[in-house]
């Protein structure tokens, strides 16, 4: 009996870590202002990003 795969069936399948199966069970050393400032960052980029999305937009209606 022969089995074909169809180009979308996965054969094989690797992933990679750098850090040790112990050391993932350990959480990260960030600090509450560290991350609020991550956070913060994070959400004014995403601001930046939506009012550029908006002047594109607004530049290139054919486009939308």
């Amino acid at each position: 009996m022969v089995h074909y795969l169809d180009d979308h069936d996965v054969v094989r399948l690797s992933t990679y870590s750098l850090r040790s199966p112990e050391m993932a069970l350990i959480p990260d050393n960030l600090n509450d202002a560290e991350s609020k400032k991550f956070e913060q960052e994070f959400e004014e980029y995403q601001k930046k990003l939506a009012a550029q999305r908006e002047t594109w937009a607004k530049e290139n209606p054919e486009k939308v």
